[in-house]
């Protein structure tokens, strides 16, 4: 399966790896989602080494959900049960 997309470089900032693809999965229904939260409430769960995203006063925490299917090694077969998720 060829697509032309996967030929579009300019957005990258390493060159593309030198070697071929070792790993294959597809995401699906994926979900951006970003929260503002106020920093007091975030920083007890943040190590003191981090130091928070911050816009406009509040700070913001980004989670992404989704679902694995088809993952599998390059030349292996799909791992029984865990090759979704």
């Amino acid at each position: 399966m060829k697509h032309d997309l996967l030929n579009y470089l300019n957005h990258r900032n390493a060159p593309l790896p030198a070697g071929k693809w070792t790993m294959y999965q597809k995401w699906e229904n994926l979900l951006c989602m970003h929260v503002p939260l106020e920093a007091a409430e975030l920083l007890p769960y943040v190590p003191k080494e981090l130091e928070l995203d911050m816009y406009d006063g509040k700070a913001w925490i980004s989670i992404f959900p989704f679902k694995v299917k088809n993952l599998q090694f390059r030349g292996l077969p799909k791992w029984p049960y865990i090759h979704k998720f």
